[in-house]
């Protein structure tokens, strides 16, 4: 009887190769399902984890501006929950008898020592006003530790811009002083496009891990990604 021998980290070096050779759309688990292909995940700039194949870490997307855009002109608000160092979970407000949609948790487990806020942006989607801009900030990655908000790049804070000129920046509270300090990275979009939804990781313990944006080609043609003028305003000082 003849056996043969691999070695033993063939298997996981095929696992690589063939994450290496996917997409985020192919290798990612996702929730509630597959983005659809007119859904561009600008993925090139997909700030945080990479999808893992070996592990359950399926990342849920969210479409706020519903297909096609028609959604955007109902919107009015979004609103952040965070904790004292954490962002939970975000959360987008329209008129009418729509329904607001959250991506990331809005009732976490209370943990004695975090104490929770929740903040709100304004956004006049009737008048015409969209989110044109998104700064991501995550925790560097490290695949060496086992928490997962070190190894899949906690959100820390993110930034929105729209093409009224106005912006805000998300961000919890209380910043840990040894922890490193905030560091914006924008978004880079296809020109011609608009943002109508989010993807990201809601983990119990860290919140949302990375944050990923998901812009439309938009039939109407009334929105595009391209920033309008003005000095902004900070959601805190």
């Amino acid at each position: 009887m003849v056996t043969l021998g691999l070695p033993t980290d063939t298997k996981s070096r095929r696992s690589a190769h063939a994450e290496e050779s996917l997409s985020v759309r192919e290798a990612a688990l996702w929730f509630p399902n597959i983005p659809p292909e007119h859904f561009d995940l600008n993925e090139e700039n997909f700030i945080g984890r990479s999808a893992k194949l070996a592990e359950y870490t399926p990342l849920v997307h969210l479409n706020f501006g519903g297909n096609n855009g028609e959604q955007l002109r109902s919107l009015v608000r979004i609103s952040v929950l965070c904790g004292d160092s954490t962002i939970y979970g975000i959360e987008f407000h329209y008129t009418g008898d729509l329904k607001s949609q959250i991506l990331g948790h809005f009732c976490p487990e209370p943990m004695s020592w975090s104490k929770e806020e929740t903040f709100d942006f304004s956004i006049d989607g009737t008048g015409g006003e969209v989110i044109v801009g998104m700064d991501v900030d995550v925790e560097d990655e490290d695949e060496e530790k086992s928490s997962a908000g070190w190894r899949y790049g906690a959100l820390r804070s993110f930034q929105v811009r729209t093409n009224l000129g106005r912006s805000v920046w998300f961000r919890p509270p209380r910043h840990i002083p040894y922890e490193t300090p905030f560091s914006l990275a924008a978004v880079k979009l296809e020109a011609g496009t608009t943002i109508t939804g989010l993807y990201g990781t809601p983990d119990p313990d860290w919140g949302l891990l990375s944050l990923g944006v998901i812009t439309q080609k938009l039939d109407s043609g009334c929105f595009s990604a391209k920033d309008g003028p003005g000095n902004g305003t900070t959601m805190r000082s």
